[in-house]
């Protein structure tokens, strides 16, 4: 089942993951236009990409202690 939202929520993961990087790497502007841009999206949605970026977040933080 197609939904019109696609392709605005794979353009939101891939600024939520900029957004990740940008955090650890002190570049906060980012998460500003990231916060605005979650908000528009239903409660099931963004609870399913916290869950996402999560795991993202997990394995970047992983991949970095492990240098």
């Amino acid at each position: 089942m197609s939904h019109p939202d696609n392709q605005e929520q794979k353009q939101l993961h891939s600024r939520l993951q900029f957004a990740a990087i940008c955090s650890i790497t002190q570049l906060p502007k980012a998460d500003i236009d990231t916060r605005a841009l979650v908000h528009r999206f239903s409660q099931e949605a963004k609870r399913s990409l916290v869950i996402w970026m999560g795991s993202r977040y997990r394995v970047l933080w992983q991949a970095l202690h492990s240098i």
